[in-house]
């Protein structure tokens, strides 16, 4: 009787352990297709933004960040986030993650593109930074900002939420910026962003052995 009773407590938890594992939360969401400005990004450099997460699942299965191409060339290259703690001063500290996705087909004048990571299951904190490196045959953008590849700019966020202030990476040190010198409308120092996360696994152990209360409860009755 006790070997069947585990059995079947075994049958019933792992569908629930499954489901948790493969389905997500969307804890940051910034999306907007008619945004209207960009930020760009040259060579080797890193640009990035702050976020702080909605709801309680942590441990990141993927991340994707929106880009426009501004050139009227097409274009091929690869493309690194990264995430980091934030340290003193409000920069970006300790590396968290790092991943890289290609793209051999890139369009000119190619308004929407996501870029789309996927991150192993990475505990971060409720509020961390986001970085993209973008390395293409794309020359450096004009000076006038008429083009460039770059991330999009929006705010507010649908889900959590980030403050008005983005990072800079030349190579050497972090710096921020903003837009507030320049002419109205000021647009938010906020890019385009979607996170999705599950549990930590302590969580799920916690959700089974809640099951397994349950179970027993039930059997005891």
């Amino acid at each position: 009787m006790n070997r069947c009773w585990g059995i079947a407590t075994a049958a019933l938890l792992l569908p629930l352990i499954g489901a948790s594992v493969a389905g997500a939360d969307v804890v940051y969401q910034n999306v907007n297709p008619d945004w209207t400005s960009f930020q760009p990004v040259d060579s080797g450099e890193q640009i990035g933004d702050d976020v702080t997460l909605a709801g309680t699942a942590r441990a990141v299965n993927q991340f994707q960040v929106v880009i426009t191409n501004q050139f009227t060339q097409a274009y091929t290259g690869t493309f690194t986030a990264r995430f980091f703690d934030i340290g003193t001063g409000g920069l970006p500290n300790n590396q968290l993650w790092q991943g890289t996705v290609q793209v051999t087909n890139g369009q000119g004048l190619e308004d929407n593109r996501t870029l789309t990571f996927a991150v192993p299951n990475v505990t971060v904190p409720d509020r961390f930074i986001w970085s993209l490196q973008a390395d293409t045959n794309l020359p450096a953008p004009s000076a006038d900002g008429s083009d460039g590849l770059g991330l999009t700019i929006n705010a507010p966020p649908q889900v959590g939420s980030s403050q008005d202030v983005a990072y800079f990476f030349d190579g050497t040190s972090w710096s921020t910026f903003d837009y507030h010198d320049s002419p109205p409308p000021i647009d938010p120092a906020t890019f385009e962003a979607t996170i999705n996360a599950i549990p930590e696994p302590a969580s799920l152990g916690v959700l089974a052995l809640g099951g397994i209360a349950l179970l027993a409860r039930k059997r005891n009755a």
